[in-house]
């Protein structure tokens, strides 16, 4: 009786330690990958590269938006792992225009549309 009631403890034990590393690990990963698709980022790198370049913020071209951007290139980098997070991000109600447009892109160029 008292052997069967210490190896329930140890699986317990084990059990919770289990679960306890593993919901860690993934809350690790998510926030990890959440800064891996930044709007405030990419509104400061546009802010960045309309004030090298005036004449970029006339342009209705979003693919213009993503020459020289290095949020954008950093986005892309991240491969196949980025797409659902730029999903998220594309559905959000605080997304506009030229910023889905360029997360549009970069979904493109890492699924190798274009």
């Amino acid at each position: 009786m008292n052997k069967h009631w210490i190896i329930r403890a140890v699986l317990g034990i084990m059990l919770g330690l289990g679960a306890f590393v593993w919901g860690h690990s993934q809350s690790l990963v998510f926030t990890a990958s959440q800064s891996k698709v930044d709007l405030h980022d990419m509104r400061a790198e546009i802010g960045r590269l309309t004030g090298q370049n005036p004449q970029l913020a006339l342009s209705s071209n979003p693919y213009k938006y993503t020459e020289n951007n290095q949020v954008f290139d950093r986005i892309v980098g991240y491969g196949y792992e980025a797409l659902p997070l730029i999903e998220k991000e594309m559905t959000k109600g605080d997304t506009y225009g030229l910023e889905k447009d360029i997360l549009a892109i970069a979904a493109e160029r890492i699924a190798k549309l274009t």
